[in-house]
This record gives structure tokens, sequence and C-alpha cells, in this order.
């Protein structure tokens, strides 16, 4: 007599979880997170159905689709991939708003969305991912659910499990403008053809089964890490007892520029999105007004904000499902990239929205931000492919040689309008706003390398020897960045870095595939042993405030700048507010928001306990059948 999968899974969770224990914060530092829009990544078939530009209607992406493209995403150095909610969701077109393709209408948290494909699909996705030493981040909605329109005629009979009004807060428009948090987290989103109820979380029996709920969701699907959507619209003291039940790494989306705000639920959540920091980099590359001067204001602005908590796990982004793809900000390669390259080692955990490898375009507004995948490509030889592989494949060096180097400081050891350098760890990135037509621009960096160090730059794959005082003599071609790493730690490894490509044309060009291709192959063993423990839609509000501070000389547009080393340090680890595992039943689930090394390492060697009884338990069931 056999066993289905999901009688395999349910009795697994029932003894904890021995197939991969429940991953924390410090484990997640390590990870880089390719996110995907199920319905518009892949399809599981060779037959690609037809998904226009601005189609707002599901186009046939499914989990077996991307489980088919593992080997696409693995291959740029990808170890987290983030999925669209898979709850079920509201059917049916409403006017302009289309179809819920995105997952963001649910109104049933019992099933899955039979559009993306079945439960044995989504755990196919998930055991191959894990075989991978991928981890899955699966989308949270706590907020609201979904309800057709109009206002006069709303019912919530539809809605499972709450299908009254007194589960949801009274009905109100949502006013972003309002300093009124009441008003933010508690009134309502959405329009007349698609209503977002919002569920009243302060209810006791509401937050009791979206506890419960997100708990069993864990436990089920082996979910390694959540993303909770709209958390800028929740009360904060929701997520605590939330974040227990989950007992994984949980990161939120605070939708605001404003650091302060962003800042203001670190003390309820692990970690969040940093806007801010996106648009310091938007700013930055796309040259527009403060530049480079914006983005470390901005930075620091954000460290200050958050201070005492773990940066080393914010979640930096540049695009995402709500966003204009950074396209369609600049057409020009050379920012493009390296706004990209910048992104991939900054301080914090990298996510790469799914497509900006093959530069999709994508306007201001949804769906065309959503564009399928299908209708591009899957190009593994794309220039911006191996470039991400390349950035990908370095930071996977760079941890692999520092236990410290995600917890590490970064510092701008000089920064104007037109150009910034940043050393974090043993990384030195040269970055330019100038456009992939500009003429080359020298610059003489303050490294703080010792002198006579060999540093290879990997992007162009070509070396450079530091010389007195640190002093390192850059040629910025075309506009693109530099990013160097200092030869034996490279070597150390064996020559990987392939034939060397030079950026001599005046457009941009990038790696050569065979460099990337090495680099990636090197770093697959790193990459599945990275987890260490280091010692160490909604609303678009916020502030943006231009800089005025600069350190050493102003660019201008002539041939070669001398850059002074006034270093500008800022602090990535703080005191870790992160909730890590925590024992949970169904009908209690403990607040906690921290805890010391020792009951972690008492938590681990207990689920290990419980995994090996539950193991036992399942060949004692085998044996009596």
């Amino acid at each position: 007599m056999g066993f289905s999968k999901i009688a395999l899974f349910s009795l697994f969770a029932l003894f904890g979880l021995p197939t991969s224990l429940a991953k924390s914060s410090e484990e997640w530092r390590d990870r880089i997170i390719y996110q995907v829009i199920t319905d518009r990544f892949a399809v599981d078939s060779d037959n690609t159905p037809d998904c226009s530009f601005d189609d707002s209607s599901y186009c046939g992406g499914t989990w077996s689709g991307i489980r088919s493209k593992l080997d696409y995403i693995q291959g740029m150095g990808f170890n987290a991939i983030w999925i669209s909610p898979v709850e079920k969701n509201l059917e049916g077109s409403y006017g302009s708003d289309g179809e819920a393709y995105h997952g963001y209408w649910n109104t049933d948290f019992t099933q899955l969305n039979e559009h993306f494909g079945s439960e044995d699909d989504l755990i196919d996705l998930i055991t191959d991912m894990h075989n991978r030493d991928m981890w899955i981040m699966f989308d949270a909605l706590a907020n609201s659910m979904a309800i057709p329109g109009p206002t006069d005629n709303i019912s919530y009979s539809n809605l499972v499990p709450f299908n009254d009004s007194s589960y949801f807060h009274p009905y109100c428009w949502i006013d972003y403008g309002s300093n009124n948090n009441t008003d933010i987290e508690d009134c309502w989103t959405g329009d007349d053809n698609v209503i977002l109820a919002d569920l009243d979380i302060e209810s006791t029996n509401v937050a009791d089964y979206l506890h419960e709920h997100i708990h069993d969701m864990v436990e089920r699907y082996q979910i390694d890490g959540i993303r909770i959507d709209a958390v800028k619209q929740m009360n904060p003291e929701f997520f605590p007892n939330y974040t227990s039940a989950a007992g994984v790494f949980a990161i939120g989306e605070m939708f605001s520029y404003d650091p302060n705000v962003s800042c203001s639920v670190r003390n309820y959540l692990d970690s969040i999105t940093s806007y801010p920091i996106r648009q310091g980099i938007e700013f930055a590359f796309n040259y527009t007004g403060a530049a480079f001067e914006y983005l470390q204001e901005i930075d620091t602005q954000f460290q200050q904000a958050c201070e005492g908590q773990d940066m080393s796990v914010i979640g930096n982004f540049l695009e995402n499902h709500d966003l204009p793809r950074y396209t369609s900000i600049t057409n020009d390669t050379s920012q493009d990239i390296g706004a990209i390259v910048f992104l991939l080692l900054h301080t914090g955990i990298p996510i790469i929205y799914y497509g900006e490898e093959q530069r999709l375009p994508g306007g201001s507004d949804t769906p065309e931000n959503r564009a399928a995948l299908w209708n591009y490509g899957y190009d593994t030889d794309a220039n911006y492919y191996q470039t991400i592989r390349t950035a990908i494949a370095l930071r996977k060096q760079a941890i692999s040689d520092s236990d410290s180097w995600t917890t590490d400081s970064h510092s701008y050891l000089d920064y104007d309008l037109r150009h910034a350098v940043v050393r974090k760890g043993d990384v030195l990135g040269v970055y330019t706003n100038y456009e992939s037509s500009s003429d080359n621009v020298t610059y003489d960096v303050s490294s703080n390398f010792d002198d006579g160090t060999v540093l290879r730059e990997v992007l162009s794959n070509t070396t450079t020897t530091v010389g007195s005082s640190g002093a390192l003599h850059v040629t910025v071609v075309s506009g693109l960045p530099q990013v160097y790493y200092p030869e034996a730690s490279l070597t150390s490894f064996g020559n990987f870095l392939g034939t060397a490509t030079s950026y001599s044309s005046a457009s941009a060009s990038y790696p050569s595939t065979s460099m990337s291709a090495s680099l990636s192959s090197v770093h697959t063993s790193s990459a599945t042993s990275s987890s260490k423990s280091s010692s160490s839609s909604s609303s678009r509000s916020g502030s943006s405030s231009s800089s005025s501070s600069r350190s050493g000389s102003t660019s201008s547009s002539g041939s070669s700048h001398t850059i002074t080393s006034t270093s500008q340090s800022v602090h990535t680890s703080g005191s870790s507010t992160s909730t890590s595992s925590v024992a949970v039943t169904s009908t209690a689930y403990s607040s906690s928001s921290s805890s010391s090394s020792s009951s972690s390492i008492e938590s681990s060697a207990n689920a290990v306990r419980v995994s090996i009884l539950g193991v036992a338990a399942f060949i004692a069931i085998v044996l009596f059948i």
C-alpha cells in the first residue's frame, strides 16, 4: 500500500520539519532571491500561450513551469525563489482590473489557486528546490480579502472562512495621504471593480485563524521563508505572534520611501523590503538631480532610522511587481547594469525580479511590468544574464572567504553627482551614471588595499596592481561599473574567470559566457554550504530629500577625476530582532521577538529529536501496514 505525496508531507509535518529545519534570519543572509509572478514566468509545456504586453488575464504560468526552469534560475546563482501567493483567488474578469493572475485577490484560505496547478505540482516544485539547496519563499496574505464591487453591493458570503462583515474593519476607503495610522491600517483598498476588504486582525478569532493558517502552511509545504504583503496597512502588533507561528524568516513589504516610516516596523519583523535604498539607486544611476550624493545620504538615513537592527537581512531590489521596470526609467544599458551590480553586491539580501536578466521592458503601471517571460525567451547567453551570474558568483566568493562579509559595514570611499566608490569587505566597486555612449573617465581611487595587492576587475576580467598608499588607477569605459577583488583569493579556486573580455567599444559590452559560466560553476558547491550563522500594493508614499553633502571633488564632464579618501562607513549589524523558530501548537502561539544563540541551538536540537521521532513513527506505520 502506498502513500500520496500530501499524506507523506502531512505525516512529516505532524512530527516537525524533518526534511528542512526552519530557516532563521542569520541563515537567510547568504541567500539571493529571484522573484517570480507565477502566471507570467513559465509554462510547463512547449506550447507557449499568447500573452500580450498589457494582458491583465491569466496567461498560463504554473508551478510546474517554474520547476521546469530551475536550471535557468540556478544557473545565475540564485538559491531562493519568491513565488506569487498560492491561495485561491477571485474568479472572473473585472473591468480594467482584469483577472487575479497576480494572486493578490484571495478569497479562500483553505484552497490553492488551481490556475497555478495542483497541490502535487506545488510539492514537486518545493521538493526539487530543496534537493538543489534552493529555498522557497511564500507570499503571505493577511491584510485583506477580495470582493467584487461595487461598494453598494458588498457580499462576504463567498469568502472562506471569513464570510461575515464581523471579521472585517468597517468599510472606508484608505487615504494614503493621511497621517492617521488607524485610517491607513483599518480602511480598505481597491476600487469599484474589486474591493479589498480589510481584515480585523485585532479580533482574536481572526488573528488566531491567521496564525494557525501560516503555521500549517509552513509545515505542510516546508516553506523556508515568507514575504508578508502590505505591512504598512496593518497593525504592527499583529506581527510578532504571526511570525512566531510561522517559525521562519519573515520579510515585510513596507511600501514607503521614508526611512523613518520604513523602519517603524523593524522591531516587529525580521526584515523589510528597502524602498528607500531602491529610490536611492534609481536616482543615482539614472542621474536625476542629487544622484550618488542622494544614494549615500538616503543609505545613511536608513541606517540611522533602523539603528540597533540587523541591516544585513534587508531586502534590496530594483524592480518588483508594483513598480515600473527600470528599462522604462532609463534606456541606457550602462546605467541599468550598474544599478543591478550595485544591488547584488550591497549590504542586505538581493532580490532580482524575473526578467531583469533579459532586460524586459515595462511601463509605469501594471500589467506592463508583469510581461510573460516566454515571449522574450530564456537566453542564458544574454549579456544581463551573464553579468548577474558573475556578480552573484563574486558575492558568494566574498561570503565563502569571510564569515562576516554579510554583516560587514560598507563604506562610501568617495561619491559625488556622477560616481561612487564603495567598499564592502574585499569587494571594491566603482560606479558611475555615465551613459554607454560616454567617453572614458579616469579616476584615481584610494582603495584602502595594501600597496602591491593585485586586484582583478571581475566584469572585464582584467588585473591591476594597487600603488603607493592604496592608490588604484581606474578607467571607466562606456559608463560600465568596475568591481575589484583580490586576485590571490580568486586564484585559490583556480583560474575560473576564463578568457578576458575588454570594454573597448563605445557601446556597453559585458563579460563573456565562458567567464561567467566558470565563475558560477565554481560556486555551485559554495551555494550548497552557504547557510552559515554569522556572529554578528500598495501605498506609494515617502519623502525624497536631496543631499548636499559631498566628499572629495565634484565630478565634471572632464576625462580625469582625482578622488580623495574621505570615507563614509555605513554599519550593518545591530541587535538582532529576528523572530526565530519557536514551538507552536494549534491553540497557542508564543510571541518572541528575539532569541539567544543558546536557545537557537536548543531549538535546532529539539527539531532534530522531533524529526527522528517522526521518521521512526513513519517507519512504524509502514511496517504496521
